[in-house]
């Protein structure tokens, strides 16, 4: 008489009851961030979500909270069954990239915003500069924000000072390296999508990114004037005129607005926003901006 028993698995092989992949399955994924930043991560399927943003934490230094990881435009989070998925069961393969995205702060939905008015203060280090003549002089920037809505685009800045829902605080000085918008959200055209936020020299062939130190935007409560976030980006050793330094994007849904971390460099100026526009474009695809 014989018996028959059956294989038992190995730890190593055996399936996971409740994403059913098997727990040697792993591999590397890229995470590429707006400013040029980019790590590898190496992955199995039966990790967490919340242990790929840990990874993400200790490589790029961005807290977990303020991470959306996006797949092919698809939000990781948002499109998952479950508040902390497994890995194997997003539906990314190993070898793809994915973009992440850090949010700066979200409102509420447009029928009850936490913060209705948000005030975007665009700073930058002030660098005396000697010219050929032998005088030092101070770089002033123009710091704007550029308005995208169905029908075409608007700058707001210093000179063009209002938009419906938009208001530019005016000029900097040599003792206030600042310009600062204030834009209130519930009074904006409902047409309006996207709001980046950006620091420019005047004209070409003036002031660029070389000399820019510690170009920054603090997100404030417009009302109350609290910090809600602030960021810096890395604008030294680069010859163009411009940076992107973050944007604010509706969803058409709810209404709800994210700002988010930018740091994208970029020709144009107060004279030819142009290529600023062409910049800003390119980077909202498929409705998200990546």
């Amino acid at each position: 008489m014989f018996v028959l028993f059956s294989r038992i698995p190995t730890p190593k092989a055996k399936l996971d009851a409740e994403s059913g992949f098997s727990r040697s399955q792993a591999g590397e994924v890229e995470v590429t961030v707006l400013d040029g930043r980019r790590c590898k991560l190496s992955l199995s399927h039966q990790m967490r979500l919340r242990e790929v943003k840990e990874l993400i934490r200790q490589q790029l230094q961005v807290p977990a909270g303020q991470q959306r990881l996006l797949f092919r435009g698809r939000d990781l989070t948002k499109t998952a069954d479950e508040p902390d998925p497994r890995w194997g069961s997003l539906g990314v393969p190993f070898g793809e990239a994915l973009q992440l995205v850090i949010v700066m702060y979200e409102t509420g939905p447009a029928s009850a915003p936490s913060v209705r008015s948000l005030k975007f203060d665009l700073t930058w280090t002030a660098i005396p500069t000697r010219l050929r003549n032998g005088k030092v002089t101070t770089h002033h920037l123009n710091g704007s924000c550029l308005v995208l809505d169905r029908n075409g685009r608007q700058a707001v800045d210093f000179q063009q000072r209002s938009y419906p829902g938009i208001l530019h605080g005016g000029h900097s000085s040599i003792r206030s390296p600042k310009q600062s918008l204030t834009v209130d959200t519930a009074a904006l055209p409902p047409d309006v999508r996207y709001l980046f936020f950006t620091l420019s020299g005047f004209a070409p062939g003036g002031v660029t990114l070389a000399v820019f130190q510690d170009p920054s935007v603090h997100l404030r409560d417009g009302v109350t004037k609290a910090t809600l976030q602030s960021y810096t980006a890395s604008g030294g050793g680069r010859n163009e005129e411009a940076l992107v330094l973050c944007c604010a994007a509706k969803d058409p849904t709810d209404g709800r607005w994210t700002v988010q971390r930018v740091g994208a460099p970029s020709s144009g100026n107060k004279s030819n926003y142009d290529p600023l526009y062409v910049t800003v474009n390119s980077l909202v695809r498929n409705g998200k901006v990546v």
